[in-house]
């Protein structure tokens, strides 16, 4: 089974024709381009999770700023108030979804209230907001989205109901393992190297080769253990160093692009624009990031 995505898109699925009302909404959001970051909102009764799959996002809840990762996970709980803290929606790939927690000892997907109790309870009593995914998490989800875009699948409420049931099994799993180091030492060094100095254009081959990996093998155990394609790393430490840039000098953005590496000042504010959601003049001059447009429910 493989999931049916446009290049630019998100797609989302109300349950409540499928009988299972604990799960209002649950989706995929492909962004390609950095969009203006979310306002400050709550979801009533309702428990988000979040899983980035590729790309980097930021959430901001109770006066501080998470920025996730592909391979992590981040949770808001019912009327808890969050937002974007002003950063933009950033190009990413995020499994979402809103879970009704049942007030009481209520019953959970068809099990009973006994059943369903310590799941529950596990839920509600998270060690952590933000924690690294397993291979799992990804894999149920889009056995999940997959089954419910087959509207014809005969047994769906039942398949999307037991895998969702193992989601948040694997979630309150996730949350409660003692978070060791993610990257090892070696992915350690090439990391602080990128973000010390951008500007010197490092080749992927040099940094595989100041590892003693392979490119194949560095490519991938970097994309592994920090959640990002070292080229996608590499190119956001650019974007950051040029915002940096941009705020606290007077370096014009044509040399500001030729001292990243760009292939011109267009290309430059193409790519910049892409993720941060306004070009650099703009950002220079102080004009703040758009925030979306949207009612609340």
């Amino acid at each position: 089974m493989k999931i049916r995505l446009d290049e630019t898109q998100r797609v989302q699925f109300d349950l409540g024709d499928v009988q299972l009302p604990e799960i209002p909404v649950f989706g995929i959001d492909r962004q390609m381009y950095a969009e203006p970051g979310l306002p400050a909102h709550i979801h009533e009764g309702l428990m988000e999770i979040h899983f980035i799959k590729q790309g980097e996002q930021v959430f901001h809840v109770d006066g501080r700023d998470y920025p996730i990762r592909g391979g992590e996970m981040f949770v808001t709980w019912p009327d808890e108030v969050h937002s974007s803290g002003g950063q933009p929606h950033s190009r990413c790939l995020i499994y979402w979804t809103q879970f009704r927690l049942p007030r009481g000892r209520a019953s959970l997907f068809g099990l009973t209230a006994a059943h369903a109790q310590p799941l529950l309870r596990e839920l509600r009593n998270l060690p952590r907001r933000h924690f690294a995914a397993s291979e799992s998490i990804a894999t149920l989800f889009e056995e999940m989205f997959t089954i419910r875009q087959n509207a014809q699948h005969p047994s769906q409420t039942i398949e999307i109901a037991s895998r969702f049931v193992q989601w948040l099994l694997e979630v309150v799993r996730c949350a409660q393992i003692r978070q060791q180091g993610r990257m090892s030492p070696d992915i350690t060094a090439v990391v602080r190297r990128i973000e010390r100095d951008p500007s010197a254009n490092p080749t992927l081959r040099e940094l595989a080769d100041s590892i003693h990996l392979s490119l194949s093998r560095f490519k991938a155990k970097f994309k592994r253990q920090t959640g990002l394609p070292p080229r996608e790393f590499l190119l956001r430490c650019k974007i950051d160093r040029a915002r940096r840039w941009l705020r606290d000098t007077e370096m014009s953005i044509t040399m500001i692009a030729y001292r990243l590496g760009f292939s011109s000042s267009q290309n430059f504010a193409t790519t910049f624009k892409r993720y941060v959601s306004l070009p650099p003049r703009e950002f220079r001059a102080g004009k703040p990031p758009k925030v979306q447009e949207w009612k609340l429910p």
